[in-house]
């Protein structure tokens, strides 16, 4: 089950046009190495955890070592990994230097197992964003009606409301 919540954002390719609302996941929890190590092993894996969080952390150590080598790494169902430049522009190639490469980044080209059809079968269930949910957390630890911070009207308060609607009155 995928929690999501909706957020307003605007395109920022066309930062004119009105904003709209995206879905957002709300992930559970990071896992660590290990963590993953314990998953395998609960799922049927021949070795222990510790052979597979060791496994997994040179993985890692040797991945790291030969993109930095310029290679680009095909993890079979997993995809692609490699290694992106960010830079700072220079008015014309002459001026560019490697002075000018902020950062390099890791890229996952996902393969078509990893990333087919991931739609179907998904289930999603909506959540309040996790600023709601802070601020509930927080009225609740400090005494306050919920309800009443968020701006949410009661069922009576409402069928107050339609009442006074249906009557004609307005109480201000």
């Amino acid at each position: 089950m995928l929690d999501y919540s909706i957020s307003r954002m605007l395109n920022p390719m066309h930062p004119e046009e009105p904003a709209k609302y995206y879905a957002r996941l709300q992930y559970v929890k990071r896992l660590s190495i290990m963590d993953i190590a314990d998953h395998m092993v609960s799922h049927g894996c021949a070795y222990d955890a510790g052979d597979v969080c060791a496994i997994l952390k040179k993985l890692v150590s040797c991945m790291k070592h030969l993109m930095l080598e310029g290679y680009r790494l095909q993890l079979d169902d997993l995809g692609i990994l490699y290694l992106t430049a960010r830079s700072e522009g220079a008015v014309d190639a002459k001026s560019f230097t490697a002075d000018n490469i902020r950062s390099l980044e890791v890229t996952l080209l996902p393969s078509d197992i990893l990333s087919a059809n991931l739609r179907i079968g998904a289930e999603f269930r909506y959540r309040a964003s996790r600023r709601a949910q802070a601020a509930i957390e927080r009225a609740e630890r400090e005494g306050m009606d919920v309800a009443e911070v968020l701006g949410f009207k009661s069922p009576d308060q409402l069928l107050a409301e339609d009442e006074s609607e249906d009557t004609g009155e307005n109480n201000g």
